[in-house]
């Protein structure tokens, strides 16, 4: 069990990364790309107990024809997007009707269980996005978990890692695009 109390690393909530503002929008592209800056954690940042929070808000478009999905990924570790992704949502089925500018909220949570190369962490979060189908199973519970189950997620906290979000569509068709507008991510204690 880790240790819940650790009086000589006692910290509160403190903002370690802001943004207000327009990220760049992605759109007409199929490829995962960052939704926001990369964070990258200097090693030994995590440690048992530690948690980081973030949350995004923004606005995302969709057309009538061929509107596809959308999923997010939160990948963790020692590279970019090329880390694995350790919590990703399902593919939100866009809406069939056009919409534009509509709101979206990605809310996370990563948890240090251990620490050291073999560290792991638990991270879960949830998407909250208006331009779904309703209709749509997986749009029902569209909760970000770990991909693998809730169990822990490898970390190593020996090394620096990025903590990079990325958003992909199914289809590249012109009008469908997301952008974040606003991302502010704590680290708790």
């Amino acid at each position: 069990m880790a240790n819940l109390y650790a009086p000589e690393r006692q910290q509160y909530g403190a903002a370690i990364a802001s943004m207000s503002g327009a990220a760049t929008q992605i759109a007409n592209t199929t490829t995962e790309t960052i939704l926001v800056p990369d964070y990258i954690f200097p090693a030994n940042h995590f440690y048992a107990g530690r948690t980081v929070r973030g949350v995004i808000t923004g606005v995302c478009s969709n057309v009538v024809t061929t509107p596809g999905t959308l999923t997010y990924n939160l990948r963790l570790g020692p590279a970019t997007l090329s880390a694995t992704a350790v919590s990703s949502s399902a593919a939100l089925g866009l809406d069939t009707t056009a919409r534009t500018s509509y709101g979206f909220r990605l809310s996370f949570e990563v948890v240090c269980d251990t620490s050291g190369a073999s560290g792991t962490a638990f991270i879960s979060g949830r998407v909250d996005q208006v331009n779904v189908l309703s209709s749509t199973a997986g749009n029902l519970l569209p909760n970000l978990i770990p991909t693998n189950a809730n169990v822990a997620q490898a970390l190593d906290t020996t090394v620096a890692n990025y903590l990079s979000i990325g958003a992909k569509f199914s289809v590249n068709t012109s009008g469908t695009n997301i952008t974040a507008q606003t991302y502010i991510l704590e680290s708790v204690i």
